[in-house]
């Protein structure tokens, strides 16, 4: 009886390259003079930061991001990390319920999964929800239904992890109560952050997960 929620860009799909070409491509188009920084990790999400970061003038933010979750999903290829095919399959061969919350959308999403789609339970994305937090406690609401009376003994919604790579992600996992599980391959997060789990690589990441259900209680 395990859920595990992840985040979707830096934890499951290597994003950053394909948004870096994104931002280059729309600044030749816009003739600006794009400032891409050499570590990713000054970068961060929502993706109007992106744009800012980058050296965009505020008044074209709001277009940018229209023309980026209507263009992007089309014409650009997010791949999966390394490992986490294995790692999905794996997780979803132990009877552990995976889900998604992430700030994208979903076409980039489903595009980005393909055949991984359907090891999700419920996937959830700012098409639905504009708020991580809102998404969050609705992904949870839905195993709590799925559990039922278990979820409630167990006090599940208190084990059952976030994994990201973002610290607002973090901030958000703690208001709500749920662990947290920061990856260093992403956005953000790096191997020296305190406060929370940082796992090394995606190998301790899937042998944390797998071995989950033994820290509940619940077999």
């Amino acid at each position: 009886m395990t859920a595990i929620i992840f985040d979707f860009d830096g934890p499951l799909v290597d994003s950053y390259p394909a948004h870096m070409q994104y931002m280059s491509d729309k600044g030749r188009q816009l003739g600006v003079n794009v400032r891409l920084p050499e570590r990713f990790k000054e970068f961060s999400f929502p993706i109007g930061n992106l744009f800012r970061t980058a050296g965009f003038p505020e008044a074209h933010i709001k277009e940018l991001v229209l023309d980026y979750f209507t263009r992007f999903p089309e014409e650009y290829t997010l791949p999966l990390v390394e490992g986490i095919p294995e790692m999905l399959i794996k997780l979803e061969e132990a009877d552990i319920q995976l889900g998604i919350v992430t700030s994208n959308v979903a076409l980039t999403v489903r595009k980005a999964l393909g055949q991984y789609w359907d090891l999700f339970s419920i996937i959830l994305t700012s098409d639905e929800f504009k708020l991580k937090e809102d998404a969050l406690r609705h992904a949870l609401h839905f195993f709590k239904r799925r559990y039922g009376f278990v979820w409630e003994k167990y006090n599940l919604q208190r084990k059952t992890p976030y994994v990201a790579d973002e610290l607002r992600d973090h901030q958000v996992a703690e208001i709500i109560g749920m662990p947290f599980i920061g990856v260093p391959w992403g956005w953000q997060i790096t191997r020296e952050h305190t406060g929370f789990k940082v796992v090394r690589d995606v190998s301790e990441l899937t042998d944390l997960l797998l071995n989950w259900r033994r820290t509940l209680g619940v077999d």
